[in-house]
């Protein structure tokens, strides 16, 4: 399994992704709002826990997110700390 697109620990053996579930017992609205919250937090602590495995996970929340038709200037509301250090530029990694 792909560790950031399809991890292992969001398939159950004989069931639908953990996504696909998302989506169906809360509703597309609720799960775009729960991607765009996490690709806040993996852009977050990227520097401080994984690396670019986590500005990988933050660009699949991110492409989600507007996959379902979310509202891409939400996405300007970055992390404070990538303004305040220089580090804009992770905001463009994918």
């Amino acid at each position: 399994m792909d560790a950031v697109n399809h991890p292992a620990h969001y398939n159950r053996p004989g069931q639908k992704e953990c996504i696909v579930q998302m989506e169906e017992k809360f509703g597309i609205e609720a799960t775009s709002w729960f991607c765009l919250l996490n690709w806040f937090k993996y852009m977050y602590r990227y520097d401080l826990k994984n690396g670019v495995q986590d500005l990988q996970k933050a660009t699949w929340y991110k492409h989600k997110f507007l996959s379902y038709g979310g509202n891409p200037d939400l996405l300007k509301n970055i992390p404070d700390d990538i303004t305040d250090h220089g580090k804009k530029d992770v905001v463009e990694h994918d």
